[in-house]
């Protein structure tokens, strides 16, 4: 995570040609971790998709911290929804 994702902005970018292909029909985006749901929504930045409302309480409800990698599975059975796979900067597992 860059420090913008997890502190004061909190904002996360997606190309814009990404969120045009595959998170088309809306503003809002459904994150899944551990089998809670967050609602979040994007706004248009210079043509780039930011994560930004909602984003926020994932990155708390989840100690994001710099340096971890999220990953992002788009369900194909649910519409605009992702499964994050979280990989920790420190995690000795």
């Amino acid at each position: 995570m860059r420090k913008s994702s997890i502190e004061s902005s909190f904002f996360l970018t997606f190309p814009s040609h990404y969120a045009k292909e595959y998170l088309a029909g809306g503003l809002h985006v459904y994150l899944q971790y551990h089998g809670v749901t967050w609602d979040c929504r994007f706004g248009d930045t210079r043509g780039d998709k930011k994560l930004s409302i909602g984003w926020k309480k994932f990155a708390q409800d989840n100690d994001l911290k710099m340096g971890d990698i999220c990953l992002f599975e788009l369900l194909s059975n649910q519409k605009r929804t992702m499964e994050v796979y979280i990989i920790r900067l420190n995690d000795d597992n």
